[in-house]
C-alpha cells in the first residue's frame, strides 16, 4: 500500500490516506509542521493506520514508538517495476 499525506499547518494537523481509496484514513494532531515535506507528529490512536508520523525531506521516518505499520521504503522506479510485475530482487532503500 502507498500512503498520501496532507499538512494543515494552521491547525497543526496531518491527514493521511491509502492511495487509491477515496476517503481519509486518519489524521494526526499536535504536529510540528515546517512544510509539506518536513513534519513530525505525536502518536495518536490513528498511528496504527499508517507507516509513519514523520517526514524529513519528503522521506518517511520509521516510527520508533512501535505503533505504526512496518515501513518498507522503495524507490519510485522500483515500485513501478514491481507494479508491472518486474522484480529485481528484494532490496529496500533506506
Amino acid at each position: 500500500e502507498r500512503f498520501g499525506f496532507k499538512t494543515v499547518k494552521a491547525r497543526r494537523e496531518v491527514l493521511f490516506w491509502t492511495v487509491g481509496v477515496d476517503e481519509t484514513s486518519g489524521k494526526f494532531t499536535d504536529c510540528l509542521i515546517e512544510d509539506g515535506r518536513n513534519w513530525t507528529c505525536a502518536p495518536t490512536a490513528d498511528t496504527s493506520l499508517t507507516v509513519t508520523r514523520e517526514l524529513v525531506h519528503g522521506q518517511p521516518v520509521a516510527d520508533s514508538s512501535g505503533f505504526a505499520l512496518p515501513l518498507r521504503a522503495v524507490a519510485k522506479w522500483r515500485w513501478w517495476l514491481l507494479r508491472w510485475g518486474i522484480s529485481l530482487g528484494n532490496q529496500t532503500s533506506d
